[in-house]
């Protein structure tokens, strides 16, 4: 599979195999994002790199914006609301870094399935994703 999906010389996601793109929505549901959180989410997921980390530009911002008919400060809203509920820290300007309980970069050769699951106790909700290979 990685073939299809991976660049050859950088290992580099060129495109997310079809079950990637079902979990980033499904992981959306998951965390209970409105529209914009959602696809500023998936927007940060695809711009991460190793170390999670999602660099993203004045530039960047301002595509993204356009692109979904809003305003570069909507989407630093957005991006305060996913820091607010967890799912990203603030680097520094313009880099975030995507919560590790939830994605990380790893080769897709042998990912068989994604497990989300939710666990309730007296100490509260706990969100737990799981990559499982072959």
């Amino acid at each position: 599979m990685s073939k299809l999906y991976l660049g050859t010389e950088t290992g580099e996601l060129l495109r997310e195999p079809p079950f990637v793109k079902l979990y980033f929505k499904a992981l959306s549901d998951h965390e209970n994002l409105a529209g914009m959180e959602s696809a500023a989410f998936i927007f940060l997921l695809s711009k991460m790199d190793s170390d999670n980390v999602s660099a993203v530009g004045k530039n960047q911002k301002l595509e993204f914006a356009t692109k979904h008919k809003t305003t570069p400060q909507c989407v630093t809203n957005a991006f305060q609301k996913l820091k607010n509920k967890g799912l990203i820290s603030i680097v520094s300007k313009g880099e975030y870094q995507i919560s590790a309980r939830i994605a990380s970069r790893t080769s897709w050769e042998g990912v068989v399935k994604i497990i989300m699951r939710q666990e309730f106790s007296s100490s509260g909700v706990a969100k737990i994703v799981e990559f499982i290979k072959e």
